[in-house]
This record gives structure tokens, C-alpha cells and sequence, in this order.
């Protein structure tokens, strides 16, 4: 075998395994993002539409917003996945709510709709997933 056969070979592979890791990255991300969205509890709408997704930077922001959970759900998710769906190989995807209380949900303020909270059950759920 001569060098730049070599070379090629690696180079193929490292394309292949990059590849790998992204599709893997974004499958992630999506379980990640539908978990903590629909599990998150539902008065006005406002924690659940305040999902925001990024990548490789974090956000101050807390977007308003008014209308039904469903919708809120629909508008956090389909902006996240076309988030996700432009993050590169081994690039951040930061999924992450600022509204001020939502720390509170988490912590278990939400005794009927989350009492466990709503990212550590989503982090569970993909662990288990993925063993």
C-alpha cells in the first residue's frame, strides 16, 4: 500500500466517523429538546414557549409568549431543530430556558405536572436510551 492510498483510506475514515458523530449529535439534541419541552408544565404557556436552542454560545434572552401550551411547544421545538440542524460535527448545542422561575420547575416547584423537574428526567430517559 503506498502513502497516498494511506492517506486517502484515513481520510475517508475520519469523514465517515465525523458523519457518525454529527447524526448522532442531532439525534441527541432532538431527544434532548422534545423531552424538555413536553415536559414541561403548562399554566400561561410562557415556560414551555421559552426553549431556546443554540450552538456553541449561550443566550440572556426569555422570549414572551401568548397563545396556547400547544403552540408553545410547536414554536420552541420547530425553531430548536432548525438550530440543530445547522450545528457542524462536535460543535455545542446548548438547549436552555431563562425564564426566571423555570430553575424553581425544575427544582420541583411543579409538585402535580413535574415534581421531578424537567431537564433531569429527560437527561435520565436518554441515558437509558442509549446503555
Amino acid at each position: 500500500m503506498n502513502l497516498r492510498r494511506f492517506e486517502l483510506e484515513l481520510d475517508s475514515f475520519r469523514e465517515d466517523i465525523e458523519e457518525d458523530v454529527l447524526t448522532m449529535q442531532r439525534i441527541l439534541a432532538t431527544a434532548a429538546l422534545n423531552g424538555v419541552v413536553l415536559k414541561t408544565p403548562v399554566d400561561t404557556g410562557r415556560l414551555r414557549g421559552a426553549w431556546l436552542t443554540t450552538v456553541d454560545f449561550e443566550t440572556s434572552d426569555a422570549p414572551e409568549f401568548e397563545g396556547s401550551a400547544g403552540a408553545a411547544a410547536s414554536t420552541a421545538v420547530n425553531a430548536g431543530l432548525g438550530v440543530i440542524a445547522s450545528a457542524q460535527v462536535y460543535s455545542n448545542i446548548i438547549i436552555q430556558n431563562n425564564v426566571d422561575y423555570a430553575e424553581d420547575i425544575e427544582d420541583g416547584a411543579s409538585k402535580t405536572q413535574a415534581p421531578a423537574g424537567m431537564l433531569s428526567v429527560t437527561v435520565a430517559e436518554i441515558e437509558r436510551i442509549f446503555r
